[in-house]
């Protein structure tokens, strides 16, 4: 399978146009059969699994694979790894330990992309890539195409910043990936960038990421100070980001090509959580259905998923139900002081990840005194908040670990 990672951002290139029947329009009678064979399809794509919060919050299934006797950002394999030609420097795909919340370690793979030449004297300064939605199952890990195409790295790799790429937990290891679960992204970003020492990668962290990828980084960023002090982390650009999951999960209630998402979220999460089940939420006959998803990517999911009404398959919106609700709190990017200065860019014509959560994470980084950069344009879909702004995001990036001042729009 080759895949270019901008293609594999699933909201802008492999949701089909059109819409489905509206909410109400299809009588509880006439939902079964077509709905039924619809929904086996589609959620053929869908199983997660992770860990466990910190601070006896929702409690989560232990990891599929513990490790023992290594530490975070340990790598554990190292290949060679195909980039396409031109591209100034060379490329590794790694597996790597990381932490899951429970505490266990587990192996987790990704890539570290390497610029040219010898590092300098503290060695390369390592800017740490979260990658969008690509899917569930372990073919669709980013690190598993070939050649390795991440374009916009280029331009780092060219002024000597080395670039980690992970694929998050369960995307190319044992277990499922846990989908949108803020710690365990978090985590694996942050040991990502600690891999980055196995090429001379010891410098200044930077992060960027894009839609699901946005969520990652920002979660790094809010736990950084406490999982890895060790890093000198200096600011993290997230374009388009899931930040509030509420309106995330909201508009897939109602839109049938939007469900394909809040059906994700709601299979991960009834995997991930052992306070939780699918029968809160979804029919029960199309319930066993989803908990028997398993490895599809996401382009086939939304493929087969686009036309499900989703009132033939929901019994409740998930902020209805206490545990969901605690859950969809929870893994919202917290606005947290620490981890240095962000740039956020979001469009108003985004019609995939409401603009509405960035504006408030916005808000709230600046009451409490951090330096933000916002990007804002209404005409901005969810692609165009991150193709448009590349130039900038880049600049950004090199300015935090070059130790400039950061802008604030404040």
């Amino acid at each position: 399978m080759q895949l270019h990672l901008g293609d594999a951002e699933p909201f802008r290139h492999h949701v089909a146009p059109g819409r489905g029947p509206e909410l109400g329009a299809t009588p509880r009678r006439r939902r079964r059969r077509a709905a039924a064979v619809a929904v086996v399809v589609a959620l053929v794509g869908l199983a997660t699994a992770c860990s466990d919060s910190l601070d006896g919050g929702p409690q989560l299934a232990p990891p599929a694979t513990e490790l023992t006797g290594v530490d975070p950002g340990e790598v554990l394999d190292q290949q060679p790894l195909e980039l396409p030609p031109g591209t100034p420097g060379r490329g590794l795909r790694i597996t790597y330990a990381s932490s899951a919340p429970t505490g266990e370690t587990i192996p987790v793979t990704g890539v570290l992309l390497v610029p040219e030449g010898e590092p300098p004297p503290g060695g390369w300064p390592v800017a740490a890539w979260g990658h969008p939605t690509v899917g569930l199952g372990d073919t669709c890990a980013p690190s598993a195409s070939s050649p390795f195409q991440l374009p916009e790295a280029d331009a780092l790799l060219a002024q000597g910043i080395a670039v980690a790429a992970t694929d998050y937990p369960g995307l190319g290891t044992p277990g499922t990936h846990p989908y949108l679960v803020g710690e365990s992204e978090g985590r694996a970003v942050l040991d990502a960038a600690r891999a980055a020492a196995v090429v001379g990668g010891t410098g200044p962290v930077v992060a960027w990421g894009h839609s699901q990828g946005g969520h990652a980084v920002l979660w790094a960023r809010s736990i950084a100070a406490r999982y890895a002090p060790d890093l000198d982390l200096r600011g993290v650009a997230a374009a388009a980001p899931v930040t509030d999951l509420a309106s995330f999960v909201a508009p897939g209630l109602e839109d049938p090509t939007l469900f394909p998402l809040t059906a994700t979220v709601i299979v991960s999460w009834a995997t991930v959580y052992e306070d939780t089940s699918l029968d809160d939420l979804l029919e029960p006959e199309y319930a066993a259905a989803a908990a028997a998803a398993t490895e599809a990517c996401y382009v086939e999911f939304v493929v087969a998923g686009q036309a499900i009404d989703p009132q033939a398959v929901l019994l409740d919106d998930p902020a209805n139900v206490e545990d969901w609700l605690v859950l969809l709190e929870e893994n919202s990017v917290p606005a947290t002081a620490s981890g240095g200065p962000v740039l956020l860019s979001h469009g108003d014509d985004d019609a995939l990840v409401p603009a509405v959560g960035t504006d408030t994470l916005a808000a709230e980084l600046c009451t409490g005194g951090v330096a933000v950069r916002l990007l804002r344009d209404p005409t901005w879909d969810h692609g165009q908040a991150y193709e448009a702004n590349l130039p900038e995001i880049t600049s950004w990036l090199v300015d935090r670990l070059a130790g400039r001042p950061a802008p604030d729009d404040c």
